[in-house]
């Protein structure tokens, strides 16, 4: 390589580095995009040279850089962890059922029946939509850039 190359090079590095340190203090979305266009050789629109040399960039970055990064993929792919949501889910549900049983059973109105099952429904659609959200578009991408980053054989280790 030439040293107009490897200046290049490095400095693309950098850049890289510097804007997935950015993305990193970023929410979710913002971070999956990122991963998405620049890393996950699935989604991206990249050659696949671009995203190696984007994974080789990983390779320099410094001990806090490394710190900051490795964190954050840990909590981006636990906070998509299915196994979290669960639980909640059958509680909300639960206490809708005893709730809805509890109006339903102090209410002879069939209007307010009616606009009680709408209000359960309604709820219940939105709650699921937003969890599918979470879980099934967001976790492939975090699992990956998690596996990605721990399984980096960096130059300063």
């Amino acid at each position: 390589m030439t040293e107009s190359t490897q200046t290049n090079a490095s400095s693309q590095n950098t850049t890289f580095i510097h804007d997935l340190i950015e993305m990193t203090r970023k929410d979710d979305k913002d971070l999956k995009a990122f991963i998405d266009s620049n890393l996950f050789p699935k989604k991206s629109s990249l050659s696949f040279e671009s995203i190696k040399n984007n994974i080789d960039s990983l390779k320099v970055m410094d001990h806090t850089q490394q710190v900051i990064v490795k964190a954050r993929a840990k909590e981006f792919e636990e906070s998509h962890d299915p196994s979290k949501y669960i639980p909640s889910l059958i509680a909300i549900v639960s206490i809708i059922g005893v709730l809805y049983s509890a109006i339903k059973e102090l209410s002879g109105n069939s209007a307010w029946s009616v606009f009680l099952h709408s209000m359960v429904i309604a709820f219940l659609i939105i709650y699921i939509n937003r969890t599918y959200e979470r879980l099934i578009k967001i976790r492939p991408t975090a699992i990956y850039f998690n596996s990605l980053i721990a399984n980096i054989k960096y130059d300063n280790e």
